[in-house]
């Protein structure tokens, strides 16, 4: 807002800075999804088969906690009664390192993790993106920006979508980026993450309308409003209709 940075890439913080009053916009999704997914022991085959478990997640209230309940709720289980939740406050590697241990029979990570888990002989029973409607990658800026930078806006959004599909379509890049970036050497272990970035990126920036409104609903009850918000308060796909 101070105008230190033209964009960000945290859709669900804008969202609910959008709902919230602030004049920010949703201008792209870079993905389709969620990269989380539920990895758990190698002899757990269904959902079903958690009752009794122990889940790992980082913290009550966050991401991986949230995206448990929904979990376990949309399969009939009830978090803390037929699963329970473990908070282990950290990052992922100290999540899979109890999981290694059999300190816990599941948990929920993001990417690289996952895919080091797979290779481990874990399973990756489900993916969060299955449920959970929510884009988690885009571009986000102000209402001024658009305003008084259409055209750069566009030139942005066109780049973003460029960029997605040379790393969908070339993934020897992708794999060159990923070593430099985030240090995963591994080849097994990125040619996995270059899979799920194939299924993930998306290639037209555009979000459904009823992701839109799970934006807007998960806004409304962390902020407890009770007043309409439409879509435009939130977002501007104008950019990514133009491609």
């Amino acid at each position: 807002m101070a105008g230190d940075l033209d964009y960000s890439t945290v859709l669900a913080s804008a969202a609910r800075a959008s709902v919230n009053g602030l004049p920010l916009r949703i201008i792209l999704a870079l993905t389709v999804g969620q990269d989380f997914s539920l990895v758990v022991r190698p002899d757990i085959r269904r959902i079903e088969d958690l009752k009794g478990k122990t889940l790992a997640t980082s913290g009550v209230g966050e991401f991986t906690d949230v995206g448990a309940r929904l979990l376990l709720k949309k399969y009939g289980l009830v978090p803390e009664v037929d699963v329970k939740l473990r908070a282990l406050f950290g990052n992922h590697p100290l999540r899979l390192s109890a999981l290694q241990a059999g300190q816990i029979d599941g948990t929920i990570m993001t990417m690289p993790y996952n895919k080091m888990a797979v290779k481990m002989g874990f399973r990756e029973l489900v993916h969060l993106r299955e449920f959970i409607k929510t884009p988690q990658g885009g571009l986000v800026t102000t209402v001024q920006k658009i305003r008084n930078e259409p055209d750069l806006v566009l030139r942005t959004v066109k780049a973003a979508l460029i960029a997605n599909r040379f790393l969908k379509e070339n993934k020897s890049e992708f794999m060159k980026l990923l070593a430099k970036e985030s240090g995963v050497n591994d080849p097994v272990v990125a040619g996995l993450i270059h899979e799920e970035i194939v299924k993930l990126y998306s290639d037209t920036g555009l979000i459904s309308d009823d992701a839109m409104q799970e934006f807007i609903v998960n806004s409304k009850e962390s902020l407890k409003l009770s007043r309409e918000v439409s879509l435009s308060e939130v977002a501007d796909f104008s950019f990514a209709g133009k491609r």
